[in-house]
């Protein structure tokens, strides 16, 4: 039977006095500032930040949102749709903006923050508002915030998954069931696969504490409708329309990535100490020390007995230690590893790190001051990342493209180069690959694209190919004109065609 806890200080008077409302009103409207600050001041970087917003500006030009694709020959289908989709919403609102193409990101940290204070008190944890502080101070939930990939809303929808079925546990009820089926699906959407990680969670985490009977819970139609209507609708589709496709999106994310380590992301047997544990002891800041304070309790769980004491003693901490635990178990097996991985496991990381906040502790001057020191210097790294002279973002180019090339291209071609396609977002243009001398690339050969119709397509040479692209050029029977260089880039567009090219379809 559990026990009755005496609510958090900080979480007591939601409904009390005029005062504390407005304090309370301050304090979301300084969370949303904080949230927001700096979130477009910086450009979109290459490669991941690029492609995830070129699909998502391809998708607006085309009207096709379904097929998740780099230009209008090629697909894309390495993630589910969703993010693609959030961008693409953003930007048709507010425009081909960094700070457009973030705000789904920055949105979906602060439902974190949200979901944390309402996990806790679901818990029955008298850490409520403190385990929303210490998500919403996180170093890398915080920063990765700022960075355009799935992680941040895959983070969010699990959480909303994991307070539905924490709800389903403690207090069954509509909105319950509506918050474990819309995440679960929501994070399906997302990434896949791996964003039922959580499903996986509960359903040890309950077996455990010999509550595995409230999983039949989970098969109420207000829980199966919602997450099959949002996380299955489009893999249905894709299974009937493209089961090639599908056959190969899963092959790719659920053996190549996890067995193969055929994306080179860190597959060596030393992978997880090399990337997680920085990434976990760095990207849990300020609150890290509270843990490597107390050597003793690293090693807590590996001992005798300690599972079944806390499964006596305290419910609600084992569920948190087998959310955090497995999902990141399975992740170190997985041959593919990136930090931001990592990003829904520190939602029950900061559970645990708000039990050891003492909110006394909090309200004391010294305690008072570090934190705000700490606000400072999370709000100063976003607004340094701006000035940093950051190689893999082309702001600068698109700002010469669109300079010197009048009326603005509609079609950007990389001739012999890694194509840059967060440009397809910030000039809203086709970002095309050719090769030149490389016929190992897998784009098409330079002559081919110069033989396509289009008035308005502009090829970006290097300055020491450009003789034989010229050449290139004048074999295939077309004449081109530069329009202007940047750097080590110099702009051509085809002016003229013969009227009968060789070799022309």
């Amino acid at each position: 039977m559990k026990q009755p806890v005496d609510p958090d200080p900080s979480d007591r008077g939601l409904s009390g006095t005029p005062q504390r409302q407005g304090a309370r009103l301050l304090a979301a409207l300084g969370l949303l500032l904080f949230g927001f600050a700096f979130l477009g001041s910086r450009g979109l970087l290459e490669p991941d930040e690029g492609r995830y917003t070129n699909v998502a500006a391809h998708m607006l030009r085309s009207g096709e949102y379904l097929v998740p694709a780099l230009n209008d020959r090629t697909p894309h289908f390495t993630k589910p749709p969703l993010t693609y989709w959030a961008v693409a919403a953003s930007t048709r609102l507010f425009g081909h903006d960094p700070w457009a193409a973030r705000l789904p990101n920055g949105l979906a940290w602060l439902a974190t923050v949200g979901c944390m204070v309402a996990i806790a008190r679901r818990l029955g944890e008298r850490s409520g508002a403190r385990a929303g502080l210490v998500y919403g101070t996180l170093l890398l939930p915080y920063l990765a915030a700022t960075i355009v990939t799935t992680d941040t809303l895959l983070a969010a929808f699990e959480a909303l998954a994991v307070l539905g079925g924490i709800g389903l546990w403690r207090a069954p009820g509509h909105g319950a069931r509506l918050a474990l089926g819309c995440g679960l699906g929501l994070a399906l959407l997302t990434k896949g696969p791996v964003g039922l990680l959580p499903l996986l969670a509960m359903a040890v985490a309950l077996w455990s504490l010999g509550e595995a009977r409230v999983m039949k819970r989970w098969l109420h139609p207000l829980v199966l409708v919602p997450f099959l209507v949002i996380g299955g609708s489009w893999f249905a589709w894709l299974a009937v329309s493209r089961p090639d496709v599908l056959g190969a999106l899963l092959r790719s994310e659920l053996y190549e990535r996890v067995v193969e380590g055929r994306f080179d992301r860190h597959p060596e047997w030393y992978g997880p100490l090399r990337i997680y544990l920085p990434a976990l002891l760095l990207g849990t800041l300020p609150w890290s020390p509270l843990v490597l304070a107390r050597p003793r309790s690293w090693a807590a769980p590996l001992q005798r007995g300690f599972w079944r004491e806390l499964r006596a003693r305290d419910p609600a901490g084992l569920f948190l230690f087998v959310w955090l635990l497995l999902p990141l178990g399975l992740l170190v097996m997985v041959r593919s590893r990136l930090p931001l991985y990592l990003l829904p496991s520190f939602a029950p990381a900061a559970l645990l790190l708000a039990r050891r906040v003492e909110a006394g502790a909090l309200a004391r001057e010294p305690a008072r001051a570090m934190l705000a020191s700490w606000l400072l210097v999370l709000v100063a790294t976003r607004a340094l990342a701006a000035w940093l002279p950051l190689e893999a973002e082309p702001s600068e180019l698109a700002q010469q493209l669109a300079r010197q090339v009048q009326p603005a291209p509609r079609r950007i071609v990389f001739v012999d180069n890694t194509p840059l396609w967060g440009l397809g977002y910030t000039l809203d243009a086709e970002i095309e690959g050719a090769t030149l001398r490389d016929r190992d690339d897998p784009y098409p050969p330079v002559e081919e694209v110069m033989r396509r119709p289009a008035h308005d397509r502009i090829f970006l040479v290097r300055r020491f190919a450009e003789a034989e692209f010229v050449a290139a050029a004048r074999e295939t029977g077309v004449r081109v004109r530069r329009r202007g260089r940047w750097d080590n880039q110099v702009f051509f567009e085809v002016v003229a065609r013969a009227a009968r090219m060789p070799g022309a379809p």
